[in-house]
């Protein structure tokens, strides 16, 4: 678009240049106009000279006349009508001097007028042509009606020549009719100048012929004369009709340039507009590419958080599908375990390969667990590895981080129904052996008192040491001793049995020596695997306790990350809001800038429409003065006209009157040298005249040829116009149909935006929600943690109490 208004522009420049060069030629061409104005008034001056000359031999003549001695009232009146003609004639002159001077005045005041646009100045010059042709064609028919007068003139002198041959002839009756048919041949010369004259013969009369030799020769040169003033009407009809064609063409044309001109001024006006939306264009460009660049960029941090994002479930789908296989494989060996110890009946060999088969289910239990506490490490792991760039999908990751402490609970929970179950098969097992030692005991109450009552000392201290007992995590060492100083009692208590046993070897038989054996080896065995499990049972609550002291870190470092990534979102969005605002103000500065610029600029175009039209009303009212002043002008001709004609009936009428005189042939024969005179004058001045109008032919035609040119170069300029204009409105439109996408985009990442804006609010409610599940699930947990010390306490009063 810039490169396209910048050759626009210099094709307006160069526009603008010939433009100039046109009103350089028109001012040559006007200058050239007011030679040849000079050059006519020149010619007017000399017709002026002749028709002076042409007065006085009149004014001669009828001087002349007047002292003849016939004073008939005839020649009073042809006296008072020649003096009427000759004031008419010099009122004529003066007349048309006064014409030519309004007519020359004219184009002075024209060329007073100073105007400001170029067509003013197109107008005022074609206008000036038009006036100068008038001013040809005035000058012109002026001299046609001069050359008619002297035609008339020499029609005149014939007829008086005729005269002077009727008079001096002396002949008789026959001779008048040959009068008679002379004067019906004068009548037919006068008529028609192309029939010849015959010569009188008179005897004793030899400068009678001659002088009718030279009136003849005199009509001859007048019967040329009237030929060429006939060819030269024709040509001035021909250049009277050229004429007017010319000024026809000149108003078309001048309406053309009105028109070009108007089209101009709309071109100007269409490429002020394409400016102004061309720099709105730009500018709304920039915006958007800048938006574009920060929507760019956050796609680009969309992204990368959305990969992490991946790549966290991806990870935490591999860890749920490998908790559920462990979770599988410990229900499974769970169920094995409930379906053993639901086999065991109280068989010895059942009993024992349960009890044997206990501690190694309670390691794979412990190293079971202990994988599952890897994991978790690496989950915490996995969990403080977040990354910093996806502050807007925290929500997201902390509903991960919900869903694995919600799966670590839940094994939590698992892993103590567990641990309830195996205390309770521990109670189990104790109670059976408690059992056993009944029935050992009743059957030994057979035998004497003293091994009963070494057998009811090794009883209870297999009970002590049977049950098991879960220490608290406050005073885990405390139980420990306690346990120590019970295995240290049992043990003495085991020794002292022995040594009774062994005391009393002699005294029983070898059946109970074997059941003690076998009763005192159980014992043992279910004491050492009830330490194992005790000892697997601590480990497992070590571990539990750790793991939960680590959910609680990183419970606490989510919430400050999260506390943190809240206040730069809150940051971001203020610093996003205070873009925003800052664009749209400045948008609406420029926006009223513009505004008063096309309220100054249509004011400035009103003042100037007023203008045209002020000017467009005087043109106007200039166009009907010079109309009325044409009517009025016409007018004038048509009464000249009549007047001529009345002057032309007096004139034959004095002619006619002037027959019956009689003049002198000395005076005839310097009227006719005087005539002669004149004649050979008249033809040179003819000659000239001819001569000049030919030169100013061509002039004129090749000043045609000029204007022509310059009128085909302003049409190919005006066409080339035309295209360049009918190319802008379509790149106008194209601009426009951009301005429309961009207006449509505009709109689509407002609605992306307002989409964005409503998931924040949508997380922030999540967030608000998941505080308190969090809330809620930390008490449920510390309830839990209560009810399991108060459930170790009340096994502690239990132990205690048997």
């Amino acid at each position: 678009m810039d490169k396209e208004v910048k050759s626009s522009h210099e094709l307006l420049e160069q526009k603008k240049m010939q433009c100039k060069g046109l009103e350089d030629q028109l001012v040559k061409l006007r200058s050239k106009c007011c030679e040849s104005i000079n050059a006519s008034a020149v010619k007017d001056r000399e017709i002026e000279k002749l028709a002076s000359l042409v007065r006085l031999a009149r004014r001669r003549l009828f001087s002349k006349t007047s002292a003849m001695h016939q004073p008939d009232a005839s020649l009073e009146e042809s006296s008072k009508i020649s003096s009427d003609n000759s004031m008419s004639d010099e009122a004529l002159l003066k007349m048309l001097s006064s014409e030519e001077i309004e007519e020359s005045g004219i184009p002075a005041k024209q060329t007073s007028r100073t105007e400001s646009s170029n067509c003013e100045l197109f107008e005022h010059c074609l206008r000036y042509l038009g006036s100068a042709m008038l001013h040809h064609e005035s000058l012109i028919d002026k001299a046609n009606a001069k050359v008619r007068d002297i035609i008339s003139t020499s029609h005149s002198i014939n007829l008086q020549l005729h005269v002077m041959q009727e008079v001096l002839s002396m002949q008789h009756a026959k001779e008048d009719g040959g009068s008679a048919e002379r004067d019906i041949s004068v009548t037919k010369e006068v008529t028609g100048p192309s029939e010849e004259l015959v010569p009188p013969r008179i005897e004793g009369c030899d400068f009678v012929t001659s002088l009718f030799e030279t009136m003849c020769r005199n009509h001859s040169k007048m019967q040329s004369l009237m030929q060429s003033e006939s060819h030269l009407e024709k040509e001035l009809a021909d250049c009277r009709e050229l004429n007017r064609l010319l000024s026809s063409k000149v108003h078309e044309q001048e309406r053309k340039l009105c028109g070009f001109v108007q089209e101009l001024d709309r071109t100007k006006t269409l490429l002020a507009g394409m400016e102004q939306t061309h720099h709105k264009l730009q500018t709304a460009k920039a915006v958007m590419r800048y938006e574009l660049q920060e929507k760019k960029h956050l796609l680009h941090n969309l992204r990368q958080q959305l990969e992490s994002t991946r790549e966290n479930c991806v990870k935490v789908m591999r860890s749920n599908a490998e908790s559920e296989i462990e979770w599988k494989s410990l229900r499974e060996e769970f169920q094995s375990r409930k379906k053993q110890d639901s086999q065991d009946s109280g068989v010895s060999d059942n009993g024992q390969s349960t009890r044997e088969q206990t501690p190694s289910s309670s390691e794979d239990c412990s190293e079971r667990d202990d994988p599952e506490s890897a994991e978790d490490d690496d989950h915490s792991d996995s969990v403080e590895d977040i990354p910093e760039e996806g502050a807007q999908f925290i929500p997201e990751q902390v509903a991960d981080f919900e869903g694995k402490y919600r799966a670590r609970s839940q094994r939590l929970e698992y892993l103590e129904q567990q641990c309830q179950i195996l205390y309770n098969s521990l109670v189990r097992s104790s109670e059976r052996s408690n059992n056993l030692q009944r029935r050992l005991h009743s059957l030994l109450e057979a035998g004497s008192t003293s091994s009963s009552e070494t057998v009811v000392q090794t009883v209870p201290s297999d009970n002590a040491s049977s049950i098991p007992v879960e220490p608290d995590d406050s005073g885990s060492r405390e139980g420990v001793m306690d346990e120590e100083d019970c295995d240290a009692a049992s043990d003495d208590v085991s020794f002292c049995g022995e040594d009774s046993e062994e005391a009393m070897d002699g005294a029983l038989p070898e059946i109970r020596k074997k059941t003690l054996d076998t009763i005192v080896g159980r014992v043992k065995l279910e004491r050492s695997q009830s330490e194992e499990v005790i000892s697997n049972l601590r480990a497992t609550i070590e571990q539990l306790q750790t793991a939960n002291e680590r959910l609680r870190q990183q419970v606490s470092n989510l919430v400050e990350e999260k506390a943190q990534r809240e206040k730069e979102m809150r940051q971001r969005a203020s610093g996003m809001l205070r873009t925003e605002r800052s664009l749209k103000s400045v948008q609406m500065q420029e926006i009223s800038r513009e505004r008063g610029e096309l309220l100054l600029r249509n004011k400035e175009l009103e003042q100037q429409l007023e203008q045209k039209d002020i000017q467009i009303t005087r043109m106007d009212a200039s166009r009907l003065q010079s109309i009325e002043k044409q009517q009025m002008l016409e007018k004038e001709l048509g009464t000249l006209t009549e007047r001529l004609q009345d002057q032309a009936a007096a004139n034959s009428h004095l002619y006619r009157n002037y027959a019956a005189q009689q003049a002198d042939i000395q005076e005839m024969r310097e009227r006719l040298e005087d005539q002669e005179r004149m004649i050979v004058e008249l033809e040179q001045c003819i000659e000239n005249l001819k001569e000049d109008q030919v030169v100013e032919q061509t002039k004129f035609a090749k000043e045609v040829r000029k204007l022509q040119l310059g009128l085909a170069s302003r049409e190919e300029e005006c066409s080339i116009l035309s295209d360049e204009l009918k190319r802008l409105r379509v790149q106008a439109d194209v601009d426009k149909e951009c301005g429309e996408q961009l207006k449509q985009q505009l709109e689509q990442s407002s609605a992306q935006v307002a989409s964005y804006e409503e998931q924040l609010s949508q997380l922030r409610v999540d967030m608000v929600e998941l505080k308190k599940k969090i809330i809620k699930l930390v008490k449920e947990k510390d309830v839990l943690w209560k009810q399991n010390d108060n459930l170790q306490f009340l096994q502690k009063l239990q132990a205690t109490d048997k």
